[in-house]
């Protein structure tokens, strides 16, 4: 928790949580995969594409969509963890740029990648 609260210069809202400007981080509680709010049941995450809400730009800390979970909503360049999957649940047809070390871009809105291979801090602008 530390780390990711230095990291993203954020501060923690929960046991598992830290928000900062521009998203949320949650992380994986102890025996599960997926990363979830500690109000929501694995069922209710299990309602939105991998726990990706509609209008969020999420990524994943491993592949499969699994690890530690970020939403990316506003529509800014913001310094994220470094991820291996990610789910483009925004309006139709947004695509998300990334850069640092490896440049890309999301499919166009919806979409996700489970094998995404990012390897270092990067930047992503979730429109």
């Amino acid at each position: 928790m530390d780390d990711v609260v230095a990291q993203t210069g954020g501060r923690q809202v929960a046991l598992n949580q830290v928000a900062w400007k521009g998203g949320v981080t949650t992380l994986v509680l102890p025996g599960e995969t997926r990363a979830r709010r500690l109000d929501q049941s694995p069922a209710q995450v299990a309602a939105w594409p991998y726990g990706c809400s509609y209008l969020y730009f999420c990524t994943y800390a491993n592949r499969d969509y699994s690890g530690a979970q970020t939403f990316l909503y506003d529509c800014v360049s913001t310094a994220v963890l470094p991820f291996r999957s990610y789910v483009n649940n925004q309006t139709r047809g947004t695509i998300a740029h990334w850069g640092g070390h490896v440049i890309g871009q999301s499919k166009p809105a919806p979409s996700g990648s489970p094998f995404d291979t990012i390897t270092d801090y990067i930047t992503v602008k979730p429109c």
